[in-house]
């Protein structure tokens, strides 16, 4: 920390205000219950897509035997 100048640290200190009231503010939680979703539908899309793959038969790309 000695090599960084004063505007680095204060802009560092705005950086971890800003930082602690997001964490304890409730917009947080309603971040993470909105990404926790996109997570889950995510998973069902690649799920159905894995099993659509796995059933279809098909052989995809190039195989050394």
């Amino acid at each position: 920390m000695g090599k960084l100048g004063g505007g680095s640290l204060l802009i560092a200190g705005i950086f971890l205000v800003l930082l602690g009231a997001l964490i304890q503010s409730d917009i947080l939680t309603w971040l993470l219950d909105i990404l926790g979703f996109v997570v889950v539908v995510a998973g069902v899309i690649v799920g159905l897509f894995g099993l659509i793959k796995l059933f279809s038969g098909k052989k995809s790309g190039s195989s050394d035997y």
